[in-house]
């Protein structure tokens, strides 16, 4: 059993006395014994059956996707998706063939600038719509059997004022209204499939306007007022694509996660096991609810599990996570994903340098902070995984990320070593704490896990660079899975990278709308 981070005393030059003592301190800080990881476990299936009991449960909010049942592989057809997450929005052309899972995309990226982050909604929703008349424009929706175009080309093109994106002077002429999928990644209030209010921002969004309001009718609103001839047919989180899109491949798929800028899981709940939507579900549709019981059928629900344990009265809080969390816009507020997200590592890094050099414990080559270390998330967690994935001799790729991202020169080897073993550190929680998250899901449904077998082994689902890119990260989050589940039960559990969740997953979910299996 392995509860704390490789040490440093076997590194090509190791810590001084002095730094080994601190780099102890900071340990105990960010530690994640097993005790720990059994106490997230314990403490998410409390959350997790009030979350399901209350519509409003301060502990997690566990919403319904109205998404039922795992897809087959099988479904086929051609739709948009719109992914929203953190930097970037995305567009895509969705065509699912329907042969054990295969399908094609197409897919163009719109970067947010700030400044939209924190502008009113309308602003935010006029700058999407404007994408997603410029991605019609630029790939003219073309039906490869028949070669019906869907949309009209070439368009001639006018600059939306002050968002900067080409957009179409006319309408574009349309054959047909376009379905798309809209990917919402941030934690919404769903009423059905296609309507769904905002709870929250998070992922450093903040847009006046949009607490409270249906996102899709605000979205649609954009949509008409250019005349852009889409129409949204299923909302859906980024985690909850994730596991659809998984599904469309391995349709023993039980949970989908995100491990990226930020962090989430999802998961397939019994329908007979979510009291707080058996009202809306008798109201709108009884024969679904009668169905549900009948034949045993499972929802995707969305846990939003950022907002566990946000009193810390699980994890402890350390000096930086108070000071990381007293810097951010939502004080208070998704305190599990502040501890894993990777919006939040490369951050929790800086603080730690920041704070070392300004009590002189370590590199003597500086007195002061660096200016470029002075900006608060000037670090992103790509220089987290570059210092602790360096597996050179002497650190010859952690020197380099130091030198040219960091902005730290005359450093000794010897302090290389230190700043790689304090990223070590904090990505170690991190991932110790998403693989007890992650196995404690599993173990919910420990029916399916115990159906299951290494030859139709359950699946888990993971989009984001965090597993995609950070080895050792993955190697850690993989191990503290098995201290949860048992290794006894690793064959029968595939981990899947599912790398275009919020693309396909939408699409996947607009299809099976059309096919009767969403409400």
């Amino acid at each position: 059993m392995t509860t704390a981070p490789p040490t440093a005393t076997m590194a090509p030059h190791p810590p001084t006395a002095a730094q080994t003592a601190a780099l102890q301190e900071l340990e105990a800080e960010f530690a994640a014994p097993q005790e720990l990881l059994c106490n997230v476990v314990h403490g998410l299936h409390k959350s997790m059956d009030a979350g399901l009991m209350d519509m409003h449960s301060p502990r997690l909010a566990m919403l319904p996707s109205f998404i039922v049942g795992n897809a087959t592989g099988s479904e086929q057809g051609r739709c948009l998706a719109l992914d929203l997450g953190g930097t970037n929005f995305r567009v895509c052309e969705v065509v699912l063939k329907g042969r054990h899972g295969e399908y094609s995309v197409r897919q163009q990226k719109f970067p947010i600038p700030q400044s939209l982050k924190t502008a009113p909604a309308a602003q935010l929703n006029a700058f999407i719509a404007d994408g997603i008349a410029t991605f019609l424009r630029d790939h003219a929706l073309q039906n490869e059997d028949d070669g019906n175009v869907l949309s009209s080309s070439p368009l001639d093109l006018q600059i939306s004022p002050s968002l900067g994106i080409p957009v179409a002077a006319d309408a574009p002429v349309v054959k047909q209204v376009i379905s798309l999928g809209y990917t919402f990644s941030f934690p919404v209030y769903q009423r059905d499939l296609c309507h769904g209010e905002l709870v929250q921002w998070n992922k450093g969004f903040n847009c006046p306007g949009a607490v409270g309001q249906d996102v899709v009718a605000q979205l649609q609103l954009a949509l008409e007022a250019r005349q852009i001839h889409v129409q949204v047919t299923a909302l859906l989180n980024d985690t909850v694509g994730a596991l659809v899109a998984c599904s469309y491949r391995y349709p023993n798929t039980v949970l989908g996660a995100i491990l990226g800028t930020g962090s989430n899981t999802a998961y397939m709940e019994k329908v007979a096991r979510i009291p707080k939507l058996q009202t809306q579900i008798k109201v709108k549709r009884p024969d679904l609810q009668q169905r549900a019981l009948e034949q045993d059928l499972e929802m995707v629900v969305n846990m939003e599990w950022g907002g566990f344990d946000n009193p810390c009265a699980i994890v402890p809080l350390n000096r930086y996570d108070q000071r990381l969390d007293e810097q951010s816009n939502n004080q208070g507020k998704q305190m599990f994903e502040k501890r894993i997200s990777g919006l939040y590592l490369g951050e929790l890094f800086r603080l730690v340098v920041v704070d070392y050099i300004k009590s002189h414990q370590l590199f003597g080559a500086y007195t002061t902070v660096p200016d470029n270390l002075t900006i608060p998330y000037a670090l992103d967690t790509s220089v987290v995984s570059r210092l602790v994935d360096d597996d050179t001799p002497n650190l010859v790729h952690c020197a380099q990320v130091i030198k040219h991202t960091l902005g730290l020169n005359g450093l000794t080897p010897t302090d290389h070593t230190v700043l790689r073993r304090i990223a070590a550190i904090i990505a170690w929680r991190s991932a110790r704490l998403a693989g007890a998250g992650l196995g404690a899901v599993v173990l919910r449904r420990r029916d399916r896990l115990e159906a299951s077998s290494p030859e139709n082994p359950l699946t888990i689902g993971i989009d984001g660079s965090l597993f995609e890119h950070f080895k050792t990260y993955r190697t850690t989050l993989l191990a503290a899975m098995t201290e949860i589940i048992g290794q006894e039960h690793m064959p029968s559990i595939r981990i899947a990278l599912t790398k275009d969740g919020s693309g396909v997953g939408a699409a996947v979910a607009a299809i099976m709308s059309a096919e009767g299996s969403c409400l």
